[in-house]
C-alpha cells in the first residue's frame, strides 16, 4: 500500500474508530461515503466457459460485425459529415475563336472560327431547306433568358405581319403565312458553352478553380476537361492532378478554342455544343429535332467523396457534367420569338420564330468533411454492435445446443456458469457474524451450482 493510500485509509477510519464498539449511525455513514468515494474500486466478475462451441460462434459474429462496421462506417465514410451542397451554375454562350488563349472579348481582338465546310445537314437536296450562317447574337434570344439555362437557335421560321381592317375576325395585325420562310441555322454546334459554378456548403463556398471537371458520356465513360492556359494564373490549380490523370486518361474534345473544343481554365469550363450533344448521344442531330427544337438537360454533379481510399488517400473534389436528352412529349417544341421592325407602312415587321436547343442545367452535390462528433457517435454504435454479437451467442447458442443431443453438455456448462443465486433472506436471518454469513452464502452457491450441474442429463460426469 502506498503512503498516499495509507493516509486515505487513516482519514476514512477516523470517522469510525475500531475502539468504538458502538459507532453512531452518522459515523458509519461518513465512513461508507469516504470509502466509496476515495478507496473502493469495483470490478465486474468474469466467468469463463471454456468451450469452442461458444467461443467460435462468438468469433464469427465478432468478425461479421467488424466487417460490417469497416464497410459501412469506414469504407463508405459514414463516420464523416455528409452535407448537401447548393451548386449555382452560370451558363453562357461564346463564339469559337482561333486565338482563344490569346484574345480578349473586351478588347475585340478575337478571331471567329466556325466550320468552313458545309455540314451534312446543309445539303439542300436532302432537306429542301436553305442553310444560312448567323452570328451569335442572332441565335440567342433578345430578352428571354431562362435561369439557369441557355437557348441556342437551330432553325428559323420568318413570317411578315400585315395590317388589316378592324372586324370581328381581325383587328390590328395578322401574320401573312404566304410569306413564310424556313431556314436551317449553320454553325450552332460550334458555339462554346461557358460553365461556371458557385458551390455552397453549410459553412463556406468552394472555389471551382480547385475542382477537377469531368464530362460523362451516354455510355457511362468519364473524360477529363484538360486544365490549360497560356499563363500560370489561367491554369486551374487542381489538387491530386496526377491521380485524375491516371484515373481518367482520356480527355474530351480538343484544346484549340474552336471545333470540338473542351477545356477548362480559371475563366471557367468551355465545352462546344457539339461535344455536349455527342456526350448525350445526339450528335449528329436529325432534321426533325432541328426544326422543332428540344431540351438538353445538363446535370452538374459535385462530390469530393469518390475515390477517397485511392492513393493518395484523401478528398478529391470533382464536378461532373452529364448532358441528357429530354423528351417531355411526342410533340415537343422549344422556341423563342422576336419581332424585326419594318419601315414600310403595309407591314408591321417580320416575326422570327427560332426553334432552339434549350440547355437546362440541374445541379446536385454532396460535400464530405471530418466530424469528430459523428465519429464518436459511430464509435459508440460500433461498440454496441460488438456487445450485441456476444449477447446473441450468449442467448441463442445455449438454446440451440440444448436441443442437440450431442451438444447438451455445452448448454449445461453455460447454465452452471451463468446461474448464481443467493439463499433466501430468511435463511441467513439471525446470523450476525459477517464471516459466518459469508461462509453460509458460499456453501449455498456451491450447492446451487452442483444442483444445476446434476440437471445436465448425465453429461455432468464429463466435466466435474
Amino acid at each position: 500500500m502506498t503512503p498516499g493510500s495509507e493516509s486515505l485509509v487513516d482519514s476514512c477510519a477516523s470517522f469510525s474508530s475500531e475502539d468504538d464498539t458502538n459507532p453512531s449511525l452518522l459515523s458509519q455513514l461518513l465512513y461508507k461515503l469516504c470509502s466509496f468515494a476515495l478507496l473502493d474500486f469495483r470490478v465486474t466478475p468474469v466467468v469463463v466457459v471454456r468451450s469452442r462451441w461458444l467461443r467460435i460462434p462468438e468469433i464469427i459474429f465478432f468478425l461479421l460485425s467488424t466487417l460490417f462496421m469497416a464497410s459501412y462506417f469506414v469504407w463508405n465514410l459514414h463516420m464523416m459529415d455528409h452535407q448537401n451542397v447548393e451548386v449555382g451554375p452560370m451558363v453562357e454562350a461564346r463564339d469559337p475563336t482561333a486565338n482563344f488563349w490569346n484574345c480578349s472579348t473586351m478588347n475585340g481582338n478575337c478571331m471567329l472560327s466556325y466550320q468552313l465546310e458545309p455540314p451534312e445537314y446543309c445539303d439542300a437536296n436532302a432537306t429542301h431547306l436553305p442553310c444560312v450562317w448567323m452570328p451569335l447574337i442572332d441565335v440567342l434570344p433578345d430578352s428571354v433568358k431562362p435561369d439557369p439555362g441557355l437557348m441556342i437557335g437551330l432553325s428559323q421560321v420568318s413570317v411578315k405581319q400585315k395590317s388589316c381592317k378592324a372586324s370581328h375576325r381581325c383587328s390590328g395585325w395578322y401574320r401573312d403565312m404566304s410569306t413564310r420562310k424556313e431556314v436551317l441555322i449553320r454553325g450552332s454546334e460550334n458555339i462554346l458553352i461557358k460553365l461556371r459554378a458557385d458551390i455552397h456548403t453549410e459553412r463556406f463556398v468552394i472555389n471551382q478553380n480547385g475542382v477537377q471537371s469531368l464530362l460523362r458520356f451516354h455510355d457511362g465513360k468519364l473524360k477529363r476537361l484538360l486544365p490549360l492556359g497560356t499563363t500560370p494564373s489561367m491554369i486551374k490549380p487542381v489538387p491530386s492532378f496526377d491521380f485524375f490523370e491516371r484515373r481518367y486518361p482520356e480527355v474530351c474534345g480538343n484544346s484549340l478554342g474552336y471545333g470540338d473544343f473542351c477545356s477548362g481554365s480559371t475563366w471557367g469550363d468551355f465545352v462546344a455544343l457539339s461535344v455536349l450533344l455527342e456526350a448525350a448521344g445526339a450528335n449528329p442531330l436529325d432534321l426533325e429535332k432541328r426544326r422543332t427544337g428540344f431540351v438538353l438537360q445538363l446535370r452538374i454533379l459535385y462530390t469530393n467523396a469518390e475515390d477517397f481510399w485511392q492513393w493518395p488517400i484523401g478528398f478529391k473534389p470533382r464536378i461532373i457534367y452529364e448532358p441528357v436528352l429530354q423528351n417531355y412529349s411526342t410533340d415537343d417544341t422549344v422556341l423563342f420569338q422576336r419581332l424585326r421592325p419594318s419601315q414600310g407602312e403595309s407591314s408591321a415587321g417580320t416575326v422570327e420564330i427560332i426553334k432552339c436547343v434549350f440547355l437546362k442545367s440541374v445541379s446536385l452535390g454532396t460535400h464530405v468533411e471530418w466530424s469528430t462528433e459523428k465519429a464518436l457517435t459511430d464509435l459508440a454504435i460500433a461498440v454496441t454492435l460488438l456487445r450485441i454479437s456476444h449477447s446473441i451467442v450468449n442467448i441463442l447458442a445455449p438454446m440451440a445446443y440444448k436441443a442437440t443431443q450431442s451438444l447438451k453438455h455445452v448448454a449445461v456448462l453455460h447454465s452452471v456458469a451463468a446461474q448464481s443465486a443467493t439463499p433466501v433472506c430468511d435463511q441467513v436471518h439471525g446470523v450476525h457474524g459477517a464471516a459466518q454469513m459469508r461462509r453460509k452464502i458460499s456453501r449455498h452457491l456451491a450447492t446451487e451450482s452442483a444442483e444445476v450441474a446434476k440437471t445436465g442429463l448425465g453429461f455432468v460426469d464429463r466435466f466435474v
